[in-house]
C-alpha cells in the first residue's frame, strides 16, 4: 500500500478513537471542550478524505462538521436526537474507512454511498430547521475585502505538470497568523492552482479571537520546480517548510520495492545492528579496535546485498551511518566517551529510519490495539497481511486500558496460529509501560510466552526484553527488584540479597531516578527506605502502586510509629521490616513472601484465563465436530 494511503488509514484510526471517546463523554453529559474537539476532528477527517479522494467520507463528515459546528454556537440545542444522529453518522464513517482500507465488495460501496446520502440528508434537515445565520442574531460581522480566497483557488483548478504535498508549521509566537496565511494563499494565486488545503477561509477571515493553525498543509498544482516553490512559503514565521513531489515518478523513487531481494537487504542491515548494539551501549568493555571491525564487516556485507538494488531502495542514511562510525573510530585505541555517545545517537537515528522503511510494508506487520476493537483488529490483521514478506506481528498494547479473557483468547490464538508459519508475535507494551497488561501477559507465561518491549524499534532488534520467566515458589532467579535507600546501604543490601541467590536487582539511592527506571522496567519486588530525605517513603509508596498494583512493596523504616506502619498497610505495602535488621534472613524472608504473594495472584489470572481460554477451545471443537 502506498505509503500515503498507510498515513491516511493509520491517522483515521486515531481520529475517530477520540471523536467516538467524544460522544461517550457528551452522552454523561454535556462538555464545551468535547464539542470542539468534535469539530476539530470532523474537520480533519473531511480535509484528509477529500485529499485522498474519498469523497463520500469527506461529504458525510463535511455534513457532520456543519452540523457540530451549529452546536457549538448555540444555534441548536444537542439533545438525544442530535446525540444520535452523530453516534450513527460516526459509525458509518467508520464502516466506510473499512471498506476502502480491506478493499470489500463493490455492492457494499454502493450501500454504503447510499447510507451515507440517507444520513447526510437527514442532518441537512435538522439544520434546515434552524434559522439562517445573521437572522436576529449577528453572529459574524460581513467578512472583509478578499473572503473566499481559499475556497476561490479551490474552484480555479487548472492543470500543471507537477503536484506537491507542501506543509509549513509555524513558531509558537508568531502574532497575526491569519495575516501570514492570508499572504501565503495569496502567493499561490501566482503560482499555480490549490487542489487540497487544512486551511479554510474561516481560519483566515475568522473572529480575531479564534485559535489560529498552528500549521498548514495543501496540495498545489504548478509548473513550477520544488526549488523554486520555497521563496513562496518560507515566510515570516514559517519554522519550518516541507515540500514534497507527488508526481508517480517521484513517488516511484521513493518507495521501496518489496521483493525478495530488498527484503533480504533490509534483514542484512538490522541483523548487523542487531549485532552492533552490545558493543555499543556495553559500557567501556568494548574496544574502538574491535568494533570498528565490526563496523567494516557489515559495512562489506550490506553493500554486497545493495549490488543491483534499484535506485532509491537504499535509505542514504545507511552508508553514511558506516562512514562517519569509521572515520570517529580511525586511529582510536579506546572508545572514549563522547565519540561514544555520538555513535550510539547515530546508531539510534539509524535504527528509526530503518525500522520505518520496513514498517508494515515487510518484515514487521503492526496492530495498534484500542478498547473495544482489538479482538476484531487483531484478527483481521493476522488473516489479511501477507505472510510471504511478514516475520513478526508486534502488538502494540500501549494505548490499550484493559484485556479480558476474550482478548487473551484471541491473542493466544493468533500467536499459535501465526508461529506454525514462522511468523513470533511481539508485544509492544511503551514507555512508560502499560504495566496492567503486562501483569496479565506475565501471569500467563506458563501457558503461552509473550517477549515485552518497550518500542517497536527494540522489538524490531528482539533484544531488550521487559519481563522475563516466571518464578515458582519463593524462586527469585527470575524477579526484577529494585533497592531504594542510601547509597552504601543499597549497594550493601544488593549485594545481600545476590549472595542469597537473588538475580536482577537494581539498586538506587534517588528517588526521581528510581520512579523513572520503575516506570520504564517491570520490577516484580520493591524494597524501599521510608526515612530518605529526598522523598518521603509513604509518596514513593503511593506512586510505586499507581503505577503498578501488582508490584511487591517492602517498606524498610528505622522510624516504627503507629501512623506510619499504619499508613504502609493503608497505601498497599505488603510487608514492613525494621532497622536495623536482627540479621539478613530479615530482608531476604521478606522478599520471599512478597514472591509468594504475587505467585499466588499470577495463579488466579492464569486460571481465569485457562477456564474460558478451554471453554472457548472445547466450544469451537464441538462446533467443528457438528459440521
Amino acid at each position: 500500500m502506498d505509503s500515503m494511503y498507510a498515513t491516511y488509514f493509520e491517522e483515521m484510526d486515531e481520529l475517530l478513537q477520540r471523536a467516538e471517546d467524544c460522544l461517550i463523554r457528551l452522552e454523561s453529559g454535556r462538555e464545551a471542550g468535547d464539542i470542539h474537539e468534535l469539530f476539530r476532528i470532523a474537520h480533519s477527517i473531511k480535509g484528509s478524505s477529500q485529499m485522498i479522494g474519498y469523497e463520500p467520507i469527506g461529504a458525510l463528515t463535511h455534513r457532520l462538521e456543519d452540523l457540530l459546528d451549529s452546536i457549538r454556537k448555540e444555534r441548536i440545542r444537542l439533545d438525544g436526537e442530535v446525540l444520535r444522529l452523530c453516534f450513527d453518522a460516526l459509525d458509518h464513517v467508520k464502516a466506510m474507512t473499512e471498506s476502502k482500507k480491506f478493499r470489500f465488495d463493490e455492492d457494499f460501496d454502493r450501500d454504503a454511498i447510499a447510507e451515507a446520502d440517507r444520513l447526510g440528508g437527514e442532518i441537512a434537515r435538522l439544520l434546515g430547521r434552524q434559522p439562517e445565520p445573521g437572522e436576529g442574531e449577528g453572529s459574524r460581522e460581513a467578512a472583509p475585502a478578499g473572503d473566499g480566497i481559499v475556497s476561490a483557488l479551490k474552484a480555479a483548478r487548472g492543470a500543471a505538470d507537477r503536484r506537491y504535498y507542501i506543509s509549513v508549521r509555524f513558531s509558537d509566537d508568531a502574532p497575526m497568523l491569519q495575516a501570514v496565511l492570508y499572504m501565503i494563499f495569496h502567493k499561490i494565486r501566482e503560482i499555480g492552482a490549490l487542489e487540497y488545503s487544512t486551511v479554510s477561509d474561516e481560519d483566515i477571515f475568522g473572529a480575531s479571537d479564534a485559535q489560529p493553525a498552528s500549521s498548514c498543509a495543501m496540495i498545489l498544482n504548478t509548473e513550477l520546480d520544488a526549488s523554486e516553490l520555497y521563496p513562496y512559503f518560507d515566510v515570516l514565521y514559517a519554522e519550518r517548510v516541507e515540500i514534497v513531489d507527488l508526481s508517480d515518478e517521484a513517488l516511484r523513487e521513493r518507495s521501496v520495492p518489496r521483493d525478495r531481494r530488498c527484503q533480504a537487504f533490509f534483514e542484512t542491515v538490522l541483523d548487523g545492528l542487531r549485532k552492533l548494539r552490545p558493543l555499543l551501549f556495553g559500557g567501556e568493555k568494548t574496544s574502538a579496535a574491535k568494533l570498528a571491525e565490526a563496523l567494516r564487516e557489515q559495512s562489506a556485507r550490506v553493500a554486497d546485498e545493495a549490488a543491483g538494488l534499484p535506485p532509491g531502495a537504499v535509505p542514504p542514511a545507511i552508508g553514511r551511518f558506516y562512514e562517519r562510525c569509521l572515520l570517529l573510530l580511525d586511529g582510536s585505541a579506546k572508545l572514549r566517551k563522547e565519540p561514544a555517545e555520538h555513535l550510539r545517537r547515530e546508531y539510534t537515528r539509524l535504527l528509526e529510519t530503518v525500522y520505518g522503511h520496513v514498517r508494515g510494508r515487510m518484515i514487521f506487520q503492526i496492530v495498534k490495539a484500542r478498547d473495544r476493537l482489538f479482538r476484531k483488529r487483531l484478527g483481521e490483521t493476522a488473516e489479511r497481511m501477507d505472510r510471504s514478506k511478514i516475520r513478526a506481528l508486534l502488538v502494540d498494547v500501549s494505548g490499550l486500558s484493559a484485556m479480558d479473557e476474550d482478548d487473551l483468547a484471541e491473542l493466544i490464538a493468533v500467536k499459535r496460529n501465526l508461529g506454525g508459519a514462522g511468523i513470533a508475535v511481539g508485544i509492544v507494551a511503551g514507555r512508560p509501560m502499560n504495566k496492567r497488561i503486562v501483569n496479565v501477559l506475565e501471569a500467563i507465561r506458563p501457558v503461552e510466552s509473550f517477549d515485552v518491549y518497550g518500542t517497536e524499534p527494540e522489538a524490531a532488534l528482539g533484544d531488550q526484553r521487559e519481563s522475563g520467566r516466571s518464578g515458582r515458589n519463593g524462586d527469585m532467579d527470575h524477579y526484577n527488584i529494585m533497592i531504594l535507600d542510601a547509597a552504601e546501604a543499597s549497594a550493601s543490601l544488593k549485594k545481600t540479597l545476590e549472595s542469597a541467590g537473588f538475580r536482577g536487582v537494581d539498586a538506587f539511592a534517588d528517588p526521581e531516578r528510581a520512579m523513572a527506571a520503575f516506570r520504564d522496567k517491570k520490577y516484580h519486588i520493591v524494597l524501599a527506605d521510608m526515612d530518605l530525605p529526598e522523598m518521603d517513603g509513604l509518596k514513593f509508596l503511593a506512586r510505586v502502586r499507581q503505577y503498578d498494583p501488582m508490584a511487591q512493596v517492602v517498606m524498610m523504616t528505622a522510624d516504627a510509629s503507629l501512623d506510619r506502619v499504619l499508613g504502609c498497610l493503608e497505601l498497599g505495602a505488603g510487608d514492613c521490616v525494621l532497622k536495623p535488621f536482627g540479621s539478613e534472613r530479615d530482608v531476604t524472608e521478606a522478599v520471599a513472601r512478597s514472591a509468594i504473594r504475587l505467585e499466588r495472584w499470577k495463579d488466579i489470572i492464569r486460571d481465569t484465563v485457562l477456564r474460558r481460554h478451554e471453554a472457548a477451545t472445547g466450544d469451537r471443537e464441538g462446533t467443528e465436530r457438528n459440521t
